[in-house]
């Protein structure tokens, strides 16, 4: 308890096995937590959130798979920073279910694994992990947060965790908060007065919590930041906002295993699991791949045989007998 998940994250790995799945996280020896700190620049009439992440590799794009929480913690926290140096205020991240960033390290860590198919416990979890980790990132503007989750049990449980550790944000709901034209902010029950949130996070967010998220939006306009947590059929389906971080496992219907990665600025990476169990890049695109393209990668990644390729590209890639339901 009081330990940041970004701490945690930056003292853990993942282990990966030769079937591609990445196993227990162990303690790495001797690591430190990376201090972070946070500050605010004033452009015009409104207040521009700064990120500022000293261990951060400042416009550096991810040019591998992340190896572990602490890599994947990294690359998002660059992204949201240079997001909002560039003037993005609606952004999106997208990981895969289920994704433990914890003291505890949530058991065995899946990734890319097609048979996998967290419990919904694991994917709660993940998702409340995933946004006390976002609420970091906004460490100094926790008293004017709200978090958004899916439901009244994820909700409780991410009170009762938080209430354990250094931040908590100003209001954990399971309802998007309506706004008033005339600025009286949520009310005292919202737990920020009369005043307007600054930063909104709002986690798995369905079509109507995205529908309440628009005008709510529109009226705080470039006072506030809103961050959609994996968001369904991705961030960029909402209007306005911008998927700066993405790690997406199984990322076609037709395909077994196969990862997708995307960090701000960067480019779309895919690839797979080698013979080794290590994941591998094998194609880069500017923007993001569409389905067909997914596939004619996949299958020259499945054809590479050679030497240079670990004897064995696609060991954790195949065709489905039965194509899966497209990803939302």
């Amino acid at each position: 308890p009081g330990r940041s998940l970004l701490a945690w994250a930056a003292c853990m790995f993942y282990c990966p096995a030769r079937d591609g799945r990445f196993r227990e996280p162990r303690r790495e020896i001797g690591a430190q937590a990376a201090a972070c700190g946070f500050g605010s620049r004033r452009t015009a009439q409104h207040k521009v959130l700064l990120l500022l992440l000293p261990a951060c590799t400042h416009g550096m794009a991810a040019s591998s798979f992340p190896a572990g929480p602490k890599e994947i913690a990294t690359c998002m926290s660059e992204s949201v920073q240079l997001a909002l140096q560039d003037g993005r205020q609606r952004l999106g991240i997208r990981v895969p279910d289920g994704l433990s960033f914890g003291a505890d390290g949530g058991g065995a860590q899946l990734l890319g694994d097609p048979l996998a198919k967290p419990k919904a416990s694991k994917r709660s979890r993940g998702d409340r992990e995933l946004a006390y980790l976002v609420l970091e990132m906004f460490e100094a503007y926790c008293d004017s947060t709200v978090v958004v989750l899916e439901d009244a049990k994820t909700a409780k449980a991410a009170q009762r965790e938080w209430s354990k550790r250094k931040l908590q944000p100003a209001r954990v709901a399971t309802e998007v908060p309506s706004g008033r034209a005339s600025g009286a902010g949520f009310g005292a029950r919202g737990g920020l007065g009369a005043a307007q949130p600054k930063v909104v996070i709002a986690a798995r967010p369905s079509k109507r919590a995205l529908a309440q998220l628009q005008p709510l939006s529109e009226q705080l306009g470039t006072a506030a930041v809103f961050v959609l947590l994996n968001c369904d059929g991705g961030a960029e389906s909402a209007t306005g906002y911008d998927e700066i971080y993405s790690l997406e496992e199984n990322p076609h219907p037709e395909w077994e295993g196969g990862l997708l990665h995307h960090t701000y600025g960067g480019s779309w990476l895919l690839g797979a699991s080698n013979s080794k169990g290590v994941p591998v890049v094998h194609g880069r695109s500017p923007s993001r791949p569409s389905l067909d393209e997914i596939s004619l990668g996949f299958e020259r990644v499945e054809a590479d045989t050679s030497w240079f390729s670990g004897k064995g590209a696609a060991a954790a890639l195949k065709r489905r007998r039965t194509p899966a339901a497209p990803i939302a």
